[in-house]
């Protein structure tokens, strides 16, 4: 469960039982024209604030009424400079901060006065340019999100001192400051989830000695034997979802060695060459959910991947599989209900035998331009519920629209959806 949404009634009644309940309090200075502010609480620990440019002066004065030990705060900023800092001045006693900033937003070395922060994190469209080091005070900091999506962000090696830390995440594209050439993160035995570190900056023995690890994303290079040089010495059992990334486009990764360290992984998504796909009992036995892209394997991977019995969710992306041919056999993939098949330029030919794909209930197919047809297995799949076909030729999708001489195939598909097919 990801997100979840309710009627703006109910919303409306939480949101007015708890301001009634003095629990959180809500305070929009964009409509401070048509009615006056209202004041806040003294005792009230959690604001939600609105406002625009026009707003900025009137934020600031307002902020000096809310009380000093407010706990939570998200606000989205609209002149980051102006406000920021002076939020970060008047409530010391912050234990959530989260900021929404659409553009450029520099931390200001202030941030490090919260020491009794839990949680920091940016949204999505925030683009950090920087971490101070005076992060390295935030020592009940359990929480830190940092998202950058232009910049190559200076990360201070300061972490190591954040012992109460369970989820770091920081900007695929970062770079490591003048402190030291290595991310230290000796202490950090508490660590449950790290994104977007590269892995040659990380020093082995730190690495290793983070067992208890249930996320890992990361960016490997040429360092990843340096770090997986014998896999049956170090396994992390606790990790549920492991994705590797490599940005270096002349380097092959051998994932087998990587895969054997992590024997209990439920969610695995690779992006990049590949020595070779590992056997099926290299695999985890629970995985189920498996993400490939830019993987260029040259051989079918479904005579392999068919054969894992818990796989729920598979996608195939962009240039994941470099052939011209896939077979999917009896009995493979039992337990497959999602099978996505985008971007594969070589592919002319997939066939499915009676008797696979037995569960699939969700089938997708986007940009294979030399795929022909449609597989004539897909006639025994009756579990499927949607198929959606995405920029492929005109004939194609003539072919299995209503009339067309593929439609026997699909014609017991409820949900049938066709989008930008004009190649």
């Amino acid at each position: 469960m990801k997100s979840f949404r309710i009627h703006d009634l109910m919303r409306d009644m939480c949101l007015s039982k708890a301001q009634d309940e003095n629990f959180l309090q809500f305070s929009d200075l964009r409509n401070r024209g048509e009615e006056p502010l209202k004041s806040v609480s003294t005792d009230i620990r959690r604001v939600a604030i609105y406002f625009d440019n026009d707003g900025v002066d009137d934020f600031l004065p307002f902020v000096d009424n809310i009380n000093g030990a407010l706990r939570c705060l998200i606000i989205e900023l609209v002149k980051p400079k102006k406000v920021l800092t002076p939020v970060i001045n008047s409530f010391l006693m912050l234990r959530v901060l989260k900021v929404s900033f659409k553009g450029v937003l520099k931390l200001p070395k202030e941030i490090g006065k919260l020491i009794y922060l839990r949680l920091l994190s940016t949204s999505r469209n925030t683009d950090v340019k920087n971490i101070p080091s005076s992060i390295g005070n935030l020592r009940c900091l359990q929480t830190l999100l940092v998202k950058s999506y232009r910049f190559r962000v200076e990360v201070p090696n300061v972490m190591w001192k954040l012992e109460q830390l369970r989820h770091l995440s920081l900007p695929y594209a970062h770079g490591i400051s003048a402190f030291s050439k290595w991310l230290r993160l000796p202490n950090l035995r508490n660590l449950q989830t790290l994104t977007g570190v590269q892995l040659k900056y990380l020093d082995r023995n730190d690495f290793l000695h983070l067992t208890n690890l249930k996320k890992l994303a990361i960016r490997v290079d040429r360092s990843l034997e340096r770090i997986f040089q014998d896999p049956t010495t170090v396994t992390f059992v606790r990790l549920r979802h492991l994705q590797i990334y490599c940005p270096e486009e002349e380097v092959i990764v051998d994932i087998v060695p990587v895969i054997l360290s992590y024997p209990q992984i439920y969610k695995l998504k690779l992006y990049r060459r590949i020595v070779k796909l590992p056997q099926y009992n290299q695999f985890s036995p629970n995985l189920i959910k498996l993400k490939l892209q830019f993987t260029e394997l040259k051989d079918d991977p479904m005579p392999t991947l068919e054969k894992l019995s818990s796989l729920r969710v598979l996608f195939l992306g962009i240039d994941s599989f470099k052939g011209n041919e896939m077979v999917c056999s009896k009995g493979g993939f039992p337990q497959l209900e999602s099978l996505q098949i985008q971007y594969l330029g070589n592919l002319e030919e997939w066939k499915v035998e009676e008797g696979a794909l037995s569960s699939l209930r969700i089938l997708g197919i986007v940009k294979c331009l030399k795929l022909k047809r449609v597989p004539d297995g897909l006639r025994y799949i009756t579990t499927l519920k949607e198929m959606k076909i995405e920029r492929m030729p005109r004939e194609f999708e003539e072919r299995v629209e209503e009339g067309g001489e593929d439609f026997y195939k699909v014609h017991h598909i409820p949900s049938r959806i066709f989008l930008n097919s004009n190649y």
